[in-house]
């Protein structure tokens, strides 16, 4: 386990990281992050997706690099090229 800015993760703990399959739990979690972490949260998931990489995690780090993504989704202000607006 590591403990990171108040969050504890398992760093090598595949059945923590089996329950993120679905983009719903991606985004879920993507959301938590930007809650706690504000305009900081895309970093706050680089670094814990570097951290897995350094112990070897690689599902762990695919799964820290999707909540990345979603992240920066989450917080763009303008549709991407070629999106519509809701």
């Amino acid at each position: 386990m590591t403990k990171t800015q108040g969050f504890t993760y398992p760093l090598n703990d595949a059945a923590f990281f089996s329950c993120f399959g679905s983009d719903l739990e991606i985004y879920r979690a993507a959301q938590a992050t930007i809650t706690r972490y504000g305009d900081d949260a895309g970093l706050h998931a680089a670094q814990r997706a570097d951290e897995l990489l350094a112990a070897g995690d690689m599902d762990g780090r695919a799964v820290w690099h999707r909540i990345e993504r979603a992240i920066d989704e989450l917080q763009r202000t303008a549709p991407g090229h070629g999106e519509r607006a809701h």
